[in-house]
């Protein structure tokens, strides 16, 4: 799928790879034992996960932008950590000193990151001529249950017990909406969107681009749709996490390279889930 290029050191940047015309490629998993990054090739009906990409040597952490148009490879303490452009394959330095974050959370539309480490976060938006620095302040528990970023203000938002959140996220216009542990969804106004105790449990709230929120919990996802208020409630089996990936609307839940990946479509006229089978190694194992 991918095809090895080549090196412009003037530019101070790596093209490892070009797209390969009429090939779809819906997101990306990473493997974080053998810190590899996959492309999910095909159709939500007909997926299968790809070959690993050419990654640049010392790559130690793989962190995904919302949207699956760039990544982060983190190569520790000492090294500035790299911008991979998924579309082009393009990989160029980050204007960070070094890497090895505690976390690293990118905002609805990938455009802004921030990289959070020793009780102090930095705020950055990725532009066409490289990143830019959009701030910095202390956060109090960089271990929080979830952590938001602002498209429209150089903002983070915190979800952990002493504010009594669970999860937070803002949609692209900058609204935040937020999970609080009692199980109550709402806006930032307070008003209350959904109730469920199970909501108190939630790993991951996602703010869409279509007037949607989607909140997820080890067992049970919660869909809201903001313009006449309807609350669809489904069960789940085992979900870890809530990440969109590139075709709008298409909302990762669980599994990795050597398990089956769900992926859930937000969009009404789609059928809601699907799976991506799991990749089997050589020898025949996960």
């Amino acid at each position: 799928m991918k095809n090895v290029i080549l090196l412009i050191a003037a530019l101070g940047t790596v093209e490892l790879f070009a797209e390969t015309p009429g090939r779809a490629v819906l997101g990306y998993v990473v493997d974080a034992v053998r810190i590899e990054l996959r492309p999910v090739e095909g159709t939500t009906g007909a997926a299968r996960i790809g070959a690993p990409l050419n990654l640049p040597e010392g790559v130690r952490r793989i962190e995904l932008a919302a949207g699956h148009e760039w990544a982060l490879l983190d190569r520790g303490a000492g090294l500035a950590p790299l911008d991979l452009d998924l579309e082009t394959g393009v990989v160029r330095d980050l204007p960070i000193a070094e890497g090895g974050f505690a976390r690293v959370v990118t905002s609805a539309s990938g455009r802004r990151v921030a990289l959070v480490r020793a009780g102090r976060y930095e705020l950055w938006e990725r532009r066409a001529d490289g990143f830019h620095a959009l701030g910095s302040g202390a956060i109090e528990d960089h271990e929080a249950a979830s952590l938001a970023v602002s498209d429209a203000e150089p903002e983070l938002a915190v979800a952990n017990a002493a504010n009594g959140r669970q999860a937070v996220a803002f949609d692209r216009e900058g609204r935040l909406y937020m999970v609080t542990a009692g199980g109550e969804l709402r806006n930032a106004e307070g008003t209350v969107l959904a109730s469920d105790p199970e909501l108190g449990k939630s790993i991951g709230l996602w703010a869409g681009e279509a007037g949607l929120l989607v909140a997820v919990s080890a067992q049970r996802l919660w869909r809201v749709d903001l313009a006449d208020g309807t609350v669809t409630v489904e069960e789940l089996r085992d979900a870890r996490l809530l990440e969109r990936w590139r075709v709008n609307g298409l909302l990762h839940l669980g599994g990795k390279v050597g398990e089956a990946v769900e992926l859930y479509s937000s969009l009404a006229n789609e059928s809601r889930r699907r799976w991506v089978p799991a990749l089997v190694r050589e020898g025949g194992a996960q």
